[in-house]
């Protein structure tokens, strides 16, 4: 679960990167009000191998938070 809280309404991306830097899955991409939020994943539907990727989470193109997630199958 990815949890963010917005202060003023703000376009919200939230995509998947392997350790490569490749992006493997664009999650979320919309314009929220303020607000506090949660958003689950659920990977088991992607199709990952084992291994680190990195969840990034951005408001209008500038980068809030790198989350690293470590998939063990």
């Amino acid at each position: 679960i990815v949890k963010f809280t917005l202060t003023t309404s703000e376009r919200i991306s939230l995509k998947l990167f392997n350790a490569l830097g490749q992006e493997i899955a664009h999650i979320l991409d919309e314009t929220l009000p303020v607000g506090k939020y949660e958003k689950s994943l659920d990977i088991g539907n992607w199709s990952l191998v084992n291994g680190a990727y990195f969840l990034q989470l951005q408001t209008n193109d500038q980068k809030l938070q790198t989350i690293p997630l470590q998939v063990i199958r």
